[in-house]
């Protein structure tokens, strides 16, 4: 268990390992460059290696990727609203599969490479990184509250679907959608 107080720092290839129970309360930072993710349901891959324990990650836990390589956000990957999520590698941090950020996702330093996968966005965006994505990548912005998302420049992405009540969705740059832009709830501003 890692007390609401505490930060608990798993860098480089280095694991916590066992058959019990993993807990956040407070933070962790992580330094994987596990092709599968930092974070890996279950597995015996990843910073935090629980194959047969649960793992819990409480409101009010920030997860940090904060390696010093490039790294991914796997299946592991917390969808709580309540956990935040800090992308702190300047070399950046790429999508393995579909990922829903639930809580705040702060861009401290570098970028979060949606290349060909899907990002879900439930909460806020903050911080000086960007959102890379490319003509295969898919971008879902759901929740409630206004938002930003903070493209890198002459972006392009595949889908972008809006569903956040009664809220504004806006764009920092110029993004071009190859298919398809759906606005179920709330307003998009460009």
């Amino acid at each position: 268990t890692v007390d609401a107080s505490s930060a608990l720092s798993i860098l480089g290839e280095n694991s916590l390992e066992g058959t019990g129970s993993f807990t956040l309360n407070g933070t962790v930072i992580l330094g994987s460059s596990e092709a599968l993710g930092a974070l890996v349901s279950n597995t015996t891959n990843g910073n935090i290696q629980t194959p047969v324990g649960t793992r819990s990650f409480n409101n009010g836990s920030t997860v940090i990727y904060g390696g010093l390589v490039s790294q991914f956000i796997g299946s592991g990957h917390p969808t709580s609203s309540q956990v935040s999520t800090v992308i702190n590698n300047t070399l950046g941090v790429s999508l393995v599969g579909a990922v829903t950020v639930g809580g705040n996702l702060e861009l401290r330093s570098g970028s979060l490479n949606v290349v060909g996968q899907t990002l879900t966005l439930n909460s806020t965006v903050s911080g000086s990184g960007t959102i890379v994505t490319t003509s295969s990548s898919n971008l879902s912005i759901s929740g409630s509250g206004d938002i930003t998302v903070p493209f890198a420049i002459n972006s392009t992405v595949k889908t972008i679907t809006v569903n956040r009540v009664a809220s504004i969705a806006a764009i920092n740059t110029q993004v071009t959608v190859t298919n398809q832009l759906t606005l179920t709830n709330g307003d998009f501003d460009i």
